[in-house]
């Protein structure tokens, strides 16, 4: 039986778990598409953390062992078993506290605007300016249109 390497794993997770933002990581350049997926891989993750656990402080406890596992990564100590983990060890020079500290806030029940943390790891990733300018275009065309409309947006961009 094969196993399944940790950045299949990823593109798996996201394309059944948030497909909507899975089409999306084929608009950024094809070579930092993994780092793209990696983070919204993390991504799903921790929007199912309001699903996994209804109490306010366990939700918060999930978030923490999320945020104590990225540390270990970027202090290259021993993590935990995840294949999201696995993946992020690639882009592990990116710091993940500002986007962290929105799903603290997130996890408390208070509205927030998770896309905007969200899209600045991908500019981290990302790093160059016309690429970046070229994938956040396409990303602000995705948020402003309709929730109707966008998944169908996405799909003809993409040409499926």
């Amino acid at each position: 039986m094969n196993k399944i390497t940790s950045e299949e794993f990823c593109k798996k997770f996201v394309r059944a778990e948030n497909y909507n933002l899975y089409l999306l990581h084929f608009f950024a350049p094809r070579a930092k598409r993994r780092g793209i997926i990696t983070v919204m891989a993390l991504h799903t993750e921790l929007l199912q953390i309001p699903q996994k656990a209804t109490d306010p402080t366990m939700r918060l406890i999930r978030l923490q062992w999320w945020r104590d596992e990225i540390d270990k990564i970027s202090t290259n100590t021993p993590h935990s078993d995840s294949p999201i983990l696995e993946e992020l060890k690639n882009i592990k020079t990116i710091s993940f506290e500002n986007y962290l500290n929105v799903f603290d806030d997130f996890c408390r029940g208070n509205a927030v605007d998770l896309d905007e943390p969200l899209y600045d790891l991908f500019g981290a990733i990302i790093k160059d300016k016309k690429d970046i300018n070229k994938f956040s275009k396409k990303l602000f065309t995705h948020d402003n249109l309709p929730p109707q409309a966008k998944f169908r947006a996405i799909r003809l961009w993409l040409g499926i």
